[in-house]
């Protein structure tokens, strides 16, 4: 089989993406649907729906009066998502207030990053984008006590070695809870960002979330590592939030850039704005022309993590995600001293994570429940 091109590859995100822009004209969401033939909507439906965008296409389409284009099966897949999303997203957001109000009587400093920030902040109607957890931010020290919080209000632990170096999952009905007190697997970031990030937190409405630059920074550099930049576990609402986030809030870049270098992960977050200038539409990253260029690494690195981005190697790998790790998400550190650092978090933490006492919480957990 011809392997396709980079235009190929990514034809369906571009198009996604352009009709999931609800201020784009009427023409503009015509224009991506008359691109797609009528045998491939069902396929772009689904698309659609595991890259959380499902709720803003129907909306979308319904505002525009283009419901009609597409076939029954995949309108009522797209209504149907809608109103799941409206649903989960109210569950929620009463989740999240009361965690709120739990972390502050227990004097737990928090942020809530990622989606179920973002969408409060830059998304005219926050139901309309999907979350799978609420992401919560503590500190490294009070990880233990804000566990136990989370346990008394009646969330089930599930203990993950794997990932307890940095994260931990609670659950309780439809809601799961991923806390956790590094943006990153050890050894991933130069220092402990996570002081900083509690320290400039910011107010809104009912939750804490990161300021406008540290919010940023994160979007550039999280897909990096836990999404491998183009992997088919990156969802395409990540670039949807970057857009909005963009359009709606003033960004000091400096700081931003300072962060990456401070973090040593400016080529890291130069990486995935290669992407997302690859498959977003034209012209709407141009407020990150500046910053852009001066997080750019070396022509030769350029050149080689520009090839993994263009031919979404990542996508090809996933399976069996050494090449990847050693091969790509390495070189994406800004100095072979940083990528070393990183392996030696990964090698302390595999040594030690099944004597966290934070799995020990969970083990306790488990004998309460059994008795």
């Amino acid at each position: 089989m011809t392997k396709p091109k980079p235009d190929a590859i990514y034809r369906w995100h571009r198009l996604a993406l352009q009709g999931a822009d609800s201020l784009a004209p009427r023409t503009t969401l015509a224009q991506a649907l008359a691109a797609l033939d009528p045998d491939e909507i069902p396929a772009f439906t689904q698309f659609l729906v595991w890259h959380k965008l499902g709720a803003l296409w129907h909306q979308n389409l319904e505002t525009a009066d283009l419901l009609g284009s597409i076939n029954r099966e995949s309108a009522r897949i797209l209504r149907t998502n809608r109103i799941e999303t409206t649903a989960l997203y109210l569950a929620q957001r009463q989740a999240l207030a009361e965690i709120d109000q739990l972390f502050e009587q227990n004097s737990i400093p928090y942020v809530a990053v990622k989606g179920t920030s973002i969408r409060e902040i830059v998304y005219p109607d926050a139901a309309l984008r999907p979350a799978s957890d609420i992401d919560i931010l503590v500190a490294s020290e009070r990880r233990l006590e804000a566990a136990r919080v989370l346990i008394e209000a009646g969330y089930e632990f599930d203990p993950n070695p794997e990932n307890i170096d940095w994260e931990a999952t609670f659950s309780r009905g439809p809601i799961s809870i991923d806390l956790h007190w590094n943006i990153l697997r050890s050894g991933r970031t130069r220092h402990d960002t996570v002081p900083g990030l509690l320290e400039r937190r910011k107010r809104r409405d009912f939750h804490w979330s990161l300021s406008v630059p540290d919010s940023m920074t994160m979007m550039l550099v999280h897909p990096a590592f836990t999404k491998y930049v183009t992997s088919s576990n990156m969802s395409l609402i990540s670039v949807v939030d970057m857009l909005l986030f963009l359009g709606s809030q003033r960004v000091d870049w400096d700081t931003v850039a300072n962060r990456l270098e401070e973090m040593g992960l400016r080529t890291a977050a130069w990486t995935v704005s290669t992407w997302f200038r690859i498959i977003s539409p034209v012209g709407s990253l141009a407020k990150t022309d500046s910053v852009y260029a001066r997080l750019q690494p070396g022509p030769a690195r350029r050149a080689y993590l520009g090839f993994w981005v263009k031919n979404d190697l990542a996508s090809h790998w996933l399976n069996h995600p050494l090449p990847i790790q050693v091969g790509f998400t390495l070189a994406l550190h800004d100095q072979l001293s940083d990528a070393a650092t990183a392996i030696a978090g990964w090698l302390q933490t595999r040594s030690a994570r099944h004597r966290d006492p934070l799995l020990r919480l969970g083990r306790d957990q488990n004998a309460l429940d059994l008795a």
